[in-house]
């Protein structure tokens, strides 16, 4: 008689302990198909300068996540608080696309302050906070060589993350290293060996800087980038305009990130239809 009464209390445990996740986010199936992502940075809800010219701080709401992720155009945001980081933003916004439905809503992705080895202890916090808010993934700006790349994917997989990498194809937390300076370039390679992360990226705008404004210079090195990442099976991204759309994609590059205006759907479809294929 126990043995009966036991039957309908373990079946009720297995099926909790198997409850299906949520799909992940979509843009993780579409790189992992060799396809392109299209994203935009996630705007701020205020004027960059006041009347006066003076800088304001960014803000961002829940609402206006919320809002961008319910149009159906991106593939993921990319919420830049490389400056002026705060937790609460971090959950903030997350609360906002999290009232799409999963398989509805764009991936979120954070891009935290670079590494300071002095207070690692920060970016293990930020690490923490993002992958508790339910974002898709972080980003990691400035990894200047194969020892900072490791410590950083060894902090997130300290985290319940399950990061999604070659190695581990299955999972559903996006991590993206960024090179940014000349001596990152040249350690590329090294870096794009490490194991447990998802894409490797040139921050061009960074990296030109760098370079005293030499633009072709810097994007012959993000090019050199992109090499390495798509050797490594990685996609890498890269920012977009009206007039670099067409050579982004034909270079390779599977995540194209935007900054938002009136035009970014339509270059958006634009995109889309430069890689989709042929039909028939």
């Amino acid at each position: 008689m126990r043995s009966l009464i036991a039957l309908p209390v373990c079946l009720l445990l297995l099926s909790a302990g198997s409850e299906a996740q949520p799909p992940r986010a979509a843009v993780i199936d579409l790189w992992a198909d060799g396809g392109t992502g299209f994203g935009i940075f996630l705007p701020s809800d205020t004027p960059p300068r006041d009347a006066n010219g003076a800088r304001i701080s960014p803000r961002y709401s829940s609402d206006s996540a919320e809002r961008l992720a319910r149009l159906g155009v991106f593939d993921f945001l990319f919420l830049n608080l490389e400056q002026g980081y705060q937790d609460e933003t971090v959950r903030e916004v997350a609360s906002g696309v999290a009232r799409v439905a999963p398989d509805a809503r764009p991936a979120l992705v954070v891009r935290v302050p670079p590494l300071d080895r002095a207070v690692s202890r920060l970016t293990r916090g930020r690490i923490e906070t993002v992958v508790a808010s339910g974002a898709d993934g972080i980003v990691f700006p400035h990894v200047r060589n194969a020892v900072e790349a490791a410590e950083l994917v060894a902090m997130v997989a300290s985290t319940s993350a399950d990061v999604w990498s070659p190695s581990s194809p299955d999972g559903r937390f996006i991590v993206m290293l960024m090179v940014e300076d000349p001596e990152a370039v040249a350690a590329r390679a090294l870096i794009a060996d490490t194991d447990g992360f998802s894409l490797l990226a040139c921050g061009i705008g960074s990296l030109t800087a760098a370079l005293d404004g030499d633009r072709a210079v810097a994007e012959a090195s993000a090019r050199s980038v992109l090499s390495v990442a798509e050797a490594s099976g990685r996609p890498s991204m890269m920012t977009a305009d009206d007039a670099s759309l067409e050579e982004r994609l034909e270079s390779g590059y599977r995540a194209l990130l935007f900054r938002l205006s009136d035009d970014t759907p339509s270059l958006i479809e634009r995109g889309r239809a430069l890689v989709a294929p042929p039909s028939g």
